[in-house]
Formats: structure tokens, C-alpha cells, sequence
């Protein structure tokens, strides 16, 4: 997929002139914003940008502040653990929501004995 993205001239001169190809920067930060946001693994994020190597896109992750022991979403699938902390409780709600509908806490579940709370 192609995507065109329309900058006035006078600001693509001023962003432009900070070095770099400019449309290189614009894909790393949509690939970036959307790794951190767990839409895209690691494995995705190396394929979009183009490394080669998990060490290149490594040292990439660093350079933008991207901690080792961040998980992507494909990490987190795995390991059942969400991507950041402000999805983490709309993850574990939405994952438990209506299963204690039916639960009597007031009763032992192995025994069915009444619970003293």
C-alpha cells in the first residue's frame, strides 16, 4: 500500500531541513506509535521498517526510548499480559467480565460449605 500524506511547503521545507528523509521519519513514527500502542509485534515492526536483523531493529527501539523489556502485542498474547499499564485493567475486565455471574462467594465451591466472611 501506498500512502501520500499532504504537508503545506513551507512546513515540509522547516521539517525537511531537520535531516533525513522525511517520508523514512513519517513511516518510523506511524510504525513506532503503533508498536507501542500493541497494534503491530516486533516481528511486524522489523518487517514495515525493514531490518534485517532483530539487533538493528533493536538498537532502533533504543534510540526512541523504547525499553528492552517492552512487549509488543504478540509478546503479550503469549505471555497473557497487556502491551501498558491503561489497557492492562480494560483488558483484565473485559477477560472476566460475566464470569462470576453465577458465583456464590458465600460458599465454598470443593465443599459447597457456607463461607465465613
Amino acid at each position: 500500500m501506498k500512502l501520500t500524506v499532504q504537508i503545506p511547503d513551507e512546513l515540509a521545507e522547516r521539517l525537511g531541513a531537520e535531516g533525513g528523509d522525511l517520508s523514512r521519519r513519517a513511516l518510523e513514527a506511524l510504525a513506532l506509535e503503533e508498536y507501542r500502542s500493541g497494534h503491530l509485534s516486533k516481528a511486524e515492526l522489523r518487517q514495515l521498517l525493514g531490518y534485517s536483523t532483530r539487533a538493528a531493529l533493536d538498537g532502533f527501539l533504543k534510540a526512541h526510548g523504547v525499553a528492552a523489556d517492552h512487549w509488543s502485542a504478540e509478546d503479550a498474547h503469549v505471555r497473557g499480559v497487556p502491551t501498558s499499564a491503561p489497557q492492562s485493567l480494560r483488558v483484565v475486565f473485559e477477560a472476566v467480565r460475566g464470569l462470576a455471574d453465577d458465583l456464590d462467594v458465600k460458599r465454598n465451591p470443593s465443599t459447597s460449605r457456607p463461607v465465613e466472611l
